[in-house]
């Protein structure tokens, strides 16, 4: 069952009025804050004091990751990573898997964001930016991880595919391949990049 403010002013005993307009000014300084929970009301559940600090400082010291394929040891490799260097901060991660599929990935972002965020990272299985953009005008930190969109100016990590294309291509040539087919994946920038690779290599050597 979800935590309300009314819980909360419950267990301080507080009348919903004075709490709301406590949370609504932030008039207490956050030291001041701190005492009158744990001093208020030891009964107060870790959830709860959680609940409090975010309604108080508008933070929820979470961090959301969706990315297409949690068995693949790449991205299970980059959920471990972020978990690890979240905590240090106090920062924890909430992990979706969209499945290669941009309508399920939609509605996961979507009840991401219902969680009050403080950022979120995508490994994007969409093929157009419109999501994202929606996000962005949010003004929610967004970072795209692997994938990318060309039309959208957003911080990204991640590696240039045309040249890992390029380079696979190559490496097969040179070791005496002739006949070289390309298998490309989704309709993703990773897939887009590996095939101009393929094809621009290909095409130097005809």
């Amino acid at each position: 069952m979800a935590v309300t403010m009314k819980d909360i002013a419950r267990d301080l005993g507080l009348a919903l009025s004075r709490y709301r307009r406590f949370c609504e000014t932030r008039m207490m300084s956050a030291k001041r804050l701190v005492s009158v929970f744990w001093n208020g009301s030891r009964s107060l559940t870790t959830l709860r004091i959680l609940l409090a600090r975010a309604l108080v400082t508008g933070r929820s010291n979470l961090v959301g990751l969706v990315v297409p394929d949690l068995l693949h040891t790449f991205f299970a490799a980059i959920a471990k990573s972020l978990s690890s260097a979240l905590l240090k901060k106090d920062y924890h991660l909430i992990i979706a898997t969209s499945d290669e599929d941009p309508e399920l990935e939609e509605r996961t972002v979507n009840r991401l964001l219902g969680r009050k965020l403080d950022a979120l990272i995508v490994a994007s299985a969409c093929t157009t930016s419109a999501m994202f953009k929606r996000i962005q005008a949010q003004d929610l930190p967004l970072v795209l991880i692997d994938r990318r969109f060309p039309d959208l100016d957003a911080n990204f990590v991640g590696a240039d595919d045309e040249v890992i294309g390029a380079l696979a291509t190559e490496h097969l040539i040179e070791i005496g391949c002739k006949r070289i087919a390309h298998l490309r994946g989704p309709e993703t920038s990773t897939g887009k990049g590996r095939l101009n690779g393929y094809l621009k290599t290909m095409a130097n050597i005809r």
